[in-house]
This record gives C-alpha cells, structure tokens and sequence, in this order.
C-alpha cells in the first residue's frame, strides 16, 4: 500500500523531482514534513523528533541500535534540499 502512495505521488509531482517553496520557512517545515514521512512509516523511528532550521535537519529522540540511528540519518540526508544533518539520537539501553 506505502509503495502504491509513493508512486501515485511521484507521478503527480512529475520527473522535474521536489520542487521546495523559496520562503525559507516553508521550505524548512516542507523538509520537516517530508523527514517525518519517510522515517515515521517505520516502527524502528517512532520515538524520533525531526525538526529543520535553514536546511539543517535535526533528529531527537530514542532507537533501539546503533544501525537504526544510521538508517534515520541516511534517510534525512536523502530527502530534497537537506544541506546538513545533525542528529542528537540516542541508543536505548537494554
């Protein structure tokens, strides 16, 4: 179903890829929105805090490795117009 969503919004955004607001706000909260999107429909980032200031992801909060906590950066580096990501996450301890 999520790899249905994703194509039917592909298609409607066309192959010209993200186009991101040129208001510096909007364009931050777009980001946001777009970060929390992709790691929230995994259950591994579901204690993961994304915030976005001047391109600049911000990733709070718990995972359960080491291997999530580089997944949920990889992911953010990989969404449109991030320039850099700072992550302040955190290991659970067992």
């Amino acid at each position: 179903m999520r790899t249905a969503l994703c194509l039917l919004i592909a298609a409607a955004a066309g192959c010209a890829g993200v186009r991101r607001s040129e208001d510096p706000i909007a364009r931050d909260q777009e980001i946001t929105r777009d970060v929390q999107w992709r790691l929230h429909g995994d259950a591994r980032f579901e204690r993961v805090l994304v915030s976005c200031k001047d391109g600049v992801v911000v990733l709070e909060g718990t995972v359960n490795d080491e291997t999530d906590k580089a997944e949920a950066e990889r992911v953010a580096r990989r969404v449109t117009s991030v320039r850099e990501v700072k992550s302040t996450l955190r290991v659970r301890s067992r």
